[in-house]
C-alpha cells in the first residue's frame, strides 16, 4: 500500500497532509461502505484531507487505483446507495495532482 508521499508533491490549499494516523477517517469510511462500493474490501490508509469540506485522500492497496478521494457522509452507518460515499479513483500521484489537487487549488483561490 502506498502511504509514502512522493517528495516532489507540493501540497496546495485546500489540501493538507494529515498530522495523525488518520485511523478515525479509515474507520468512518469502513462504516459507510456498502458491499457494492468500489472501495469495499480494499485496504486503505488516510493521507490528507481538504480543509474546506469532508473530502479525504486515501492511499489504497488496489494497484490499478492507488489513490481515492472520498467525500465522507459522516452518518456512521452503511450507505444504501453504492454511489455514497462519493469516490473518485486515481491511478497514481500524478493523476491525482492533475485531476484533483490543481483544480481544487484554483477553485479555492477563486473563493469556491
Amino acid at each position: 500500500m502506498l502511504k509514502a508521499i512522493p517528495p516532489q508533491i507540493e501540497w496546495l490549499k485546500p489540501w493538507e497532509v494529515l498530522q495523525d494516523s488518520g485511523e478515525a477517517l479509515v474507520k468512518e469510511l469502513q462504516k459507510e461502505l456498502s458491499c457494492d462500493h468500489a472501495l469495499h474490501g480494499v485496504a486503505v490508509v488516510a493521507v490528507a484531507h481538504r480543509i474546506d469540506c469532508d473530502d479525504v485522500l486515501f492511499a489504497t492497496a488496489d494497484p490499478s487505483n492507488l489513490l481515492a478521494v472520498v467525500h465522507l457522509t459522516w452518518k456512521a452507518r452503511t450507505e444504501r446507495d453504492a454511489r455514497w460515499p462519493c469516490t473518485t479513483l486515481f491511478r497514481d500521484w500524478q493523476d491525482w495532482v492533475v485531476r484533483c489537487l490543481l483544480p481544487d487549488h484554483r477553485e479555492y483561490l477563486r473563493g469556491g
